[in-house]
């Protein structure tokens, strides 16, 4: 990750990655996508099937294969949570048909993962994985575990940058040598979050304003 000249501008404006493949690919795709959210939700309010633009767009995300096929695949994750979070504000419970509906789309993307050889596998996974967790996770119901999730997902933005941040200080000035990752591990993920914390905390007053 370049701290000087001109890599320090290209991570100052969030398009390292883009043009130098490198720095934070978490920040630099969030950053637009953010920016473009107010035109999304607009398009969304408008048509009668948000569904259609979003699995498009989803599609699209997943079918990236090159150097930014992770960012890609990841970010992709956003328009559903979008679209989802739409209902949810509205108390709209999900009915079943949808769910089987979520289940066949996931059954295609394997498909194009595994005759096409386009996408990724671990997002496709992870996403059904998220879902039955979130169903457990409410089952449960305890304030508790809703506190201590509330509390990482505060932190998160942090917390990723800090790891990369970490990671990358680590390997430069060969401070835990491979062999020892078990102990690299921990210390990135120890002192991130104490890190990630005392930022988050910091920042928290100037962002509220």
């Amino acid at each position: 990750m370049k701290i000087i000249g001109g890599g320090y501008f290209l991570n100052l404006f969030t398009v390292s990655y883009w043009i130098d493949k490198t720095g934070c690919w978490f920040v630099d795709i969030l950053v637009p996508i953010y920016l473009l959210t107010p035109l999304w939700n607009r398009l969304l309010e408008k048509i009668p099937y948000p569904v259609i633009p979003t699995v498009i767009v989803f599609t699209a995300m997943m079918s990236v294969d090159n150097f930014y096929a992770s960012a890609f695949h990841q970010a992709s994750f956003f328009f559903i949570g979008f679209y989802l979070g739409h209902y949810v504000r509205q108390g709209v419970s999900i009915s079943m048909k949808w769910l089987v509906a979520i289940g066949i789309f996931f059954v295609l993307l394997l498909v194009e993962y595994y005759v096409l050889g386009i996408g990724g596998l671990l997002p496709i996974i992870v996403m059904p994985c998220v879902c039955i967790g979130c169903f457990v996770l409410e089952g449960i119901g305890s304030s508790s575990l809703v506190r201590f999730l509330n509390f990482f997902g505060a932190i998160s933005l942090e917390s990723y940058i800090l790891n990369v941040t970490l990671i990358t200080w680590i390997q430069h000035f060969n401070l835990l040598p491979d062999y020892l990752f078990t102990y690299r591990y921990l210390f990135i993920v120890v002192f991130g979050i104490l890190f990630a914390t005392m930022i988050n905390r910091l920042c928290k007053p100037i962002v509220g304003k």
